[in-house]
């Protein structure tokens, strides 16, 4: 892929206690010493905001290596042969790093990004990058393009009305796991990402999503409205070693209101797994 600007290597790895946020910014701990978390990153200033790791995806990453065993648990998934999709992959850090943890209870991690603005290319080069290193787990990856609104298009659509123009595979495979982190950013997002949710999750889909709490708050408080609207339910969801946060003062009473990121998880309402057929 053609760089846009010099862009800066880096090993995102716990076990050096810190890691990049940005090139040439601060440092922050991602905690734990457990999972291995070593993926080479190249950063890029690009047209969309794929060209850095977020934050979220940090903490996304934290929630499931100590969460693992008791998601499995708790929401019957099976210990081999599960299907994860990532939507807005961006560099591919926390994508890759799942890989490297969880490739005996996984058959296919698909990382996607969309192909406007270079994303999709650069995506596809930092997933190069590792897999040349030879570290095990990461042959279970591909890559997708996936432009939301392909998707959005399919919602209400007979099978055989519908144009299918992006990956087929993403439509039509059950996934039992959807991932994401920090991919609101703008009113397009807010209104984009609840129906790419309903489009692409299964009855029995889990849909993990870490988002900044704060940071828009019209954008939050029209997030979930849009969620509760295409027929998802939301439960703000925790490790043990997260301590219950604060509740958060009323919706625009504080001029700069404290952020933190939170992890949804999002399910498909009862009622629409049982009207299943006017989907996907």
């Amino acid at each position: 892929p053609t760089k846009v600007m010099e862009d800066v290597s880096v090993i995102y790895s716990a076990s050096h206690g810190t890691v990049p946020w940005a090139t040439g910014g601060p440092v922050y701990n991602i905690g734990g010493d457990s999972w291995d978390r070593e993926i080479v990153i190249e950063n890029a200033p690009l047209a969309t905001t794929g060209g850095h790791v977020w934050h979220a995806a940090f903490r996304l990453f934290n929630f499931f290596e100590e969460m693992w065993d008791t998601l499995l648990e708790t929401h019957k998934l099976p210990r081999r042969g599960l299907n994860v999709l990532e939507l807005g992959s961006g560099c591919g850090w926390l994508g890759m790093a799942l890989a490297l943890n969880l490739h005996p209870y996984i058959e296919r991690l698909c990382m996607t990004e969309q192909v406007e603005g270079g994303a999709l290319d650069w995506l596809c080069h930092n997933l190069k990058l590792n897999q040349e290193t030879g570290k095990e787990g990461l042959s279970i990856i591909d890559t997708a393009p996936c432009d939301w609104n392909d998707y959005i298009a399919l919602l209400g659509k007979p099978a055989d009305d519908r144009e299918v123009a992006m990956d087929v595979s993403l439509a039509e495979t059950k996934w039992d796991i959807i991932i994401g982190s920090d991919l609101i950013y703008n009113e397009a997002g807010v209104f984009m990402l609840p129906p790419v949710m309903k489009a692409l999750a299964s009855p029995n889909t889990h849909i993990f999503y870490a988002h900044t709490k704060k940071r828009y708050e019209m954008m939050d408080l029209d997030f979930m409205n849009e969620l509760k609207k295409y027929g998802l339910e939301v439960e703000e969801v925790r490790e043990p070693s997260i301590s219950t946060p604060p509740e958060s003062p009323p919706p625009f009473t504080e001029c700069f209101p404290p952020m933190r990121i939170a992890i949804f998880h999002i399910t498909r309402r009862a009622d629409e797994n049982a009207d299943a057929s006017s989907d996907l």
